[in-house]
């Protein structure tokens, strides 16, 4: 199930702005048709399409975005619904897709950091894999205890999401415990197969920062490792 949009000529893409149907008033809501897994693909001429984003949206009510890798330029865009919170069906009120963030006039507000200039422990940068962002990626050693940290610069205090991308070509999940300037914040976040090495997804979790600069550290808590790890955006 996809939706697509022509745009008559190729065009600067920031974002994917989805409004999704709400069939039940509970919430979570199990027999939704919320969108859980998706690709975003882009195309110049209709036939031959790139995957630029795979991840997956939060299971809330109301407008979800999907942030677009830099300079993404298009003329059809497609976001395909690769799993569902509820029922398998693509429901859509309004959707959007917007070159630049309102009051910005420019890119996305966010900042990416690579793993592969992060500080490493118990772990390799490698470059094998085709796919990822950068100079190459974060091979962690198959042992509970490695980690990648990043220093990372935060305009404002409070929660900002922050969106890490991987790939896991094993069945096992490979869970990451994320810390925060010291602190633990997030208990064991899943990273499961993506299918290949080359499958690279993203996962999304909010950390509150401090304003000015932070640490946030990705430790393997089983001894499989973690996944490799390809960048940290905020």
């Amino acid at each position: 199930m996809s939706l697509r949009f022509d745009l008559g000529s190729a065009k600067k893409v920031s974002y994917v702005a989805l409004n999704q149907r709400e069939d039940s008033t509970t919430h979570p809501a199990s027999n939704s048709a919320r969108i859980k897994g998706y690709n975003v693909y882009t195309s110049n001429d209709g036939t031959n399409w790139t995957n630029v984003k795979s991840g997956s949206l939060a299971n809330h009510r109301g407008v979800q975005f999907i942030d677009l890798p830099a300079n993404t330029t298009a003329r059809h865009i497609r976001v395909e619904k690769t799993s569902t919170q509820g029922k398998a069906q693509l429901r859509i009120d309004e959707a959007w897709l917007g070159s630049a963030y309102p009051g910005a006039g420019g890119p996305a507000p966010s900042s990416r950091y690579e793993a592969e200039n992060g500080l490493v422990s118990q772990g390799v940068v490698e470059s094998n894999h085709a796919g990822f962002s950068g100079t190459g990626f974060v091979n962690y050693d198959n042992i509970a205890g490695s980690a990648v940290e990043f220093k990372v610069t935060s305009d404002v205090a409070g929660p900002r999401q922050v969106t890490l991308r991987f790939a896991n070509g094993t069945t096992a999940n490979r869970p990451l415990d994320i810390s925060v300037n010291g602190r633990l914040a997030v208990d064991e976040q899943a990273f499961a197969g993506t299918g290949a090495w080359t499958a690279w997804q993203t996962a999304t979790v909010t950390l509150d920062l401090e304003a000015g600069e932070n640490t946030i550290r990705a430790t393997a808590t089983t001894a499989n490792g973690g996944p490799n790890l390809d960048y940290l955006e905020i």
